[in-house]
């Protein structure tokens, strides 16, 4: 049984075919990519995934589950966007709090998370500073924490370095690579970075014109590119 399937999912806006036709299934604990070109639809995809955006046809089921009209906060899923989306008005600890607190999670709960999550990403000690206090890259670290800090069943990265200079971007991207190994979290990350893909994923989800062109392994896609 595979762990997240996509049946025949459509979406247009307007006159504009955003995804025709998706089909594909994911496995527990793997790294996918969407790879392809902007306006291809990787992050409408991911959005659907999500729950941000309604599908017009097509079924989406997670653990052989029906969730294609659940709501966002009901899927268990986490999502990190490529601009952090952080509050500024609240700290690092208070940041990755929120989403605990809205569940109503126990304060010492959220607290041993908090610690947990940000010793995972490298940012021990960090818990009482702001936003504008820390680098783009910590800032997306942070990002990262909240997003891991209730384990989610499937974690969602929205292009998540590609507004950071190349050399955090590497070393951002060995540490995401390396900590999705140790938590086992099924994620899917968005790139239109082929590089990235490639160095990162267990199997990549090649997209073009709002279809899905190929799917496989880093070596696959290297080795035999579909020609479109």
């Amino acid at each position: 049984m595979s762990y997240l399937k996509i049946k025949n999912v459509e979406k247009t806006f307007g006159k504009f075919k955003a995804l025709n036709n998706i089909n594909f299934e994911i496995e527990r604990g793997e790294f996918i990519c969407f790879l392809g070109p902007s306006g291809c639809g990787k992050t409408t995809l991911l959005r659907i995934i999500a729950g941000l955006e309604n599908v017009d046809s097509g079924e989406i089921f997670l653990k052989d589950e029906n969730i294609t009209k659940k709501h966002p906060a009901k899927r268990n899923m986490s999502i990190v966007f490529q601009s952090y989306a952080l509050f500024p008005n609240l700290t690092v600890g208070e940041n990755i709090a929120y989403g605990m607190k809205n569940k109503k999670i126990p304060k010492d709960i959220i607290q041993k998370k908090i610690d947990e999550s940000l010793e995972l990403v490298g940012l021990r000690g960090q818990e009482h500073k702001y936003p504008n206090e820390l680098s783009g890259g910590q800032q997306q670290r942070v990002a990262l924490a909240r997003a891991i800090s209730y384990s989610p069943d499937i974690l969602l990265l929205d292009e998540p370095l590609s507004a950071l200079d190349a050399k955090v971007r590497e070393k951002l991207r060995n540490d995401i690579k390396d900590l999705q190994k140790k938590l086992g979290i099924t994620t899917i990350m968005v790139t239109h970075d082929q590089e990235e893909a490639l160095s990162m994923s267990d199997r990549i989800i090649v997209m073009d014109n709002a279809k899905v062109v190929q799917v496989g392994t880093p070596q696959d896609i290297y080795e035999n590119p579909a020609n479109n």
